[in-house]
C-alpha cells in the first residue's frame, strides 16, 4: 500500500499541524528550481514585518489629509484631488476590511484592470494607487 500512496510512517516531533504546512511547502516547490531551505534562508534574512498595520480605510484617510493639503498649497488642483478621492473611495469599497500590508499585487492589477478598461484607464487608476 505505501508503494501506491508514497505515504510511509516515520518518527517525528512536528506536530500534526506543522507536518500538513510542511507537506503542503514542499507541493508548493515541486517546480521550483531551488530548495526549501534556500526559499526559507532568503525570507529570513530579507523579510521585514510593516513598522505598524494600517487599516486601508486609515491609509487612504491619511493620504487624502497629505493630498489636501498639496491643494491647500496649490500644488494639485481640485479636479485632480476629487478624482483621488473617487478612485479611493472605490478602493475602499473593493477592500473593506483589510490591512495595507496584506494587499497583494495581484488583488491590486485585478482592482485596476476592472470592468474592461482600457490600458490608459488602468495606468491612471495604478498611478493614482
Amino acid at each position: 500500500m505505501q508503494a501506491e500512496t508514497g505515504i510511509r510512517t516515520t518518527a517525528t516531533r512536528l506536530t500534526d499541524a506543522q507536518l500538513h504546512e510542511a507537506e503542503a511547502a514542499f507541493r508548493r516547490l515541486a517546480d521550483a528550481p531551488k530548495s526549501l531551505s534556500f526559499y526559507l534562508d532568503f525570507a529570513l534574512a530579507n523579510y521585514r514585518a510593516p513598522d505598524r498595520e494600517q487599516s486601508l480605510a486609515d491609509a487612504v484617510t491619511t493620504y487624502l489629509a497629505f493630498k489636501q493639503r498639496e491643494h491647500d498649497q496649490n500644488l494639485l488642483s481640485i479636479s485632480q484631488l476629487d478624482h483621488i478621492r473617487r478612485h479611493l473611495g472605490v478602493l475602499k469599497k473593493w477592500f473593506p476590511a483589510v490591512i495595507v500590508s496584506e494587499l497583494t499585487t495581484h488583488q491590486l492589477t485585478d482592482h485596476c484592470q476592472r470592468g474592461n478598461a482600457g490600458p490608459k484607464t488602468i495606468n491612471n487608476r495604478r498611478g493614482t494607487l
